[in-house]
């Protein structure tokens, strides 16, 4: 098996390749980048037989296809999504190639759901959403729904620790910009566009000392799981960044418009403003200065699933802790390996819990090492008359 991984120099892509190429069934992995660096990934991919490069701007639709072309799977890992995610699958659809991805904001999400038919007509699976967050956080959502009668509630709480090594990448810094900037929640069985900076909460997590501010976050998770799990009410993201002060500034420019999308014309000039404000912060030397002094690794997400099963209310939480980008890649890799097993083959535009079975693939995500805590509570209703 053949697999291309687009942004396979970056921390994520990397995290997936040096997983992919322990499966006997992979031939070949091929790191695709505009500037392939193999000095950025770890020693095992330097050194491996199985590993190739290949420079390509994915920007050029027809550069993309002819790369592509003949691939038995291609891994995007290219943020930020909402600037990428369209113009690459519609190149993968053309090039006839099944795909996986991490695809993170909610409203690429959306619009990617609209190519389903364009990849059944290609005979192709556009598998989305295969990273962590979501990911991961989706196939909890569905393991849990799985057990119950009847799903009311999901939520999706998670806190990230940044620090100057890590988290301060334009694709992220812009990401996390977009998110807060508002977007689609699945709120009383619609889904529906919340403002910037809504939904603000103070959270214990189960695995972090600190309370954590919490706000909406557009995220892939609210857009899909409602499509795979009949009858949920709500599906809700909340989301923040440790040290607290990183992620109210990351809010509180939304709020303001600093996240927009659309060009404005300034003098001569045309600037995306999201664009220019995580380059800005990208170099910013004193948000450098002050992350390496108030330094946060640890990343923890709560999945809280509320539901019935045979008349009792029930509520599953799952805890899950750990270097965010060494699980996004390696869920990316297990969704690849998993797919490329099944018997049945699946075509259009599916999201990971459609995808695969959760039991498969938690019984994957255990062989890494990663843990996953579940707690229950149980409380049986009864009738007052």
């Amino acid at each position: 098996m053949k697999v291309t991984i687009l942004g396979g120099c970056g921390s994520i892509g990397s995290s997936a390749a040096r997983d992919l190429i322990k499966c006997d069934e992979v031939s070949q992995v091929i790191l695709a980048s505009r500037k392939p660096d193999l000095s950025r990934v770890h020693q095992s991919l330097r050194t491996s037989k199985k590993v190739a490069t290949q420079a390509v701007d994915v920007t050029d639709s027809q550069a993309l296809i002819n790369v592509i072309k003949g691939n038995d799977f291609v891994v995007n890992c290219i943020g930020p999504f909402y600037k990428f995610a369209l113009p690459i699958m519609r190149a993968v659809i053309g090039a006839g190639v099944n795909y996986v991805d991490v695809l993170d904001d909610g409203d690429a999400t959306q619009q990617a759901f609209g190519l389903d038919d364009m990849a059944k007509r290609s005979g192709v699976l556009l598998a989305i959403g295969f990273g962590g967050s979501p990911g991961t956080t989706n196939m909890l959502s569905k393991y849990a729904a799985d057990k119950l009668d009847d799903v009311e509630d999901i939520r999706i709480l998670w806190v990230e620790g940044l620090s100057s090594a890590r988290g301060l990448s334009f694709g992220e810094i812009a990401h996390g910009l977009h998110c807060f900037a508002g977007g689609p929640q699945y709120i009383d069985g619609k889904l529906v566009n919340v403002p910037a900076g809504s939904g603000r909460e103070k959270v214990k997590l189960s695995r972090v000392d600190d309370e954590c501010e919490l706000c909406y976050f557009s995220h892939g998770e609210q857009v899909s799981l409602p499509r795979y799990i009949k009858g949920v009410r709500t599906v809700v993201n909340k989301g923040g960044f440790l040290p607290i002060w990183a992620s109210q500034i990351l809010q509180q420019l939304a709020e303001l418009g600093f996240a927009r999308t659309e060009p404005l014309q300034i003098n001569d000039a045309v600037m995306v403003p999201a664009d220019l404000t995580a380059m800005i912060i990208q170099n910013s030397p004193s948000i450098k200065t002050r992350l390496e002094a108030d330094r946060y690794t640890t990343s923890s997400t709560d999945v809280i699933v509320k539901g019935k099963k045979e008349g009792k209310s029930m509520i599953y939480t799952y805890s899950v802790t750990g270097d965010t980008s060494a699980g996004t890649g390696i869920s990316a890799s297990i969704g690849v390996q998993l797919l490329s097993r099944q018997d049945t083959k699946k075509t259009g535009v599916i999201a990971a819990e459609g995808c695969v079975d959760p039991k498969a693939y938690f019984a994957e995500f255990s062989q890494r090492g990663f843990k996953v805590v579940e707690t229950v509570t149980v409380a049986e209703e009864k009738a007052l008359l």
